[in-house]
């Protein structure tokens, strides 16, 4: 599946990523690339320090149509209906003395939540997978019923 780092306006890192091993070491890749072309040295005068400013990283998902949607996770009603609970995926980090400190932050936030994220990323996946199948299903049905009645 491909994924990407996006600072929700004009720039992302996008990589691919087949399971859990793969997406916590290509999202690191990837998440190092988009914080050095994003990163930013600013002077704070009221510390006396110059720091790196870095754009806030949001994870994507890619659909079927190019376009681009959250993770998150497909839950079930009581009454048995699923639907479809967007998360927005977000590293809030966005300031250290420099680079490397967000490096070693980015990757210590991606090993300890990669477990609960890879799966809202499948999650995703199979929504849109599901909802693509039924819309397919739906035309099926119009074209069947169109078709039907034309030869009446």
């Amino acid at each position: 599946m491909k994924l990407r780092w996006s600072n929700n306006k004009n720039f992302f890192i996008s990589f691919e990523a087949n399971d859990l091993e793969s997406f916590t070491n290509e999202s690191k890749s990837a998440l190092r690339l988009f914080r050095a072309i994003s990163e930013r040295r600013v002077h704070r005068g009221e510390i006396k320090k110059t720091v790196s400013w870095l754009d806030f990283p949001a994870l994507h998902i890619e659909d079927k149509n190019g376009g681009w949607m959250n993770p998150g996770l497909i839950k079930r009603t009581d009454n048995g209906f699923s639907f479809f609970d967007p998360r927005a995926i977000t590293i809030k980090t966005f300031e250290a003395e420099n680079a490397e400190k967000i490096h070693a932050s980015d990757n210590s936030w991606i090993e300890n939540n990669a477990g609960a994220i890879w799966p809202m990323c499948c999650d995703g996946w199979r929504w849109m997978d599901g909802l693509n199948v039924a819309t397919m299903l739906v035309g099926d049905e119009i074209n069947r019923i169109t078709s039907d009645s034309e030869r009446q």
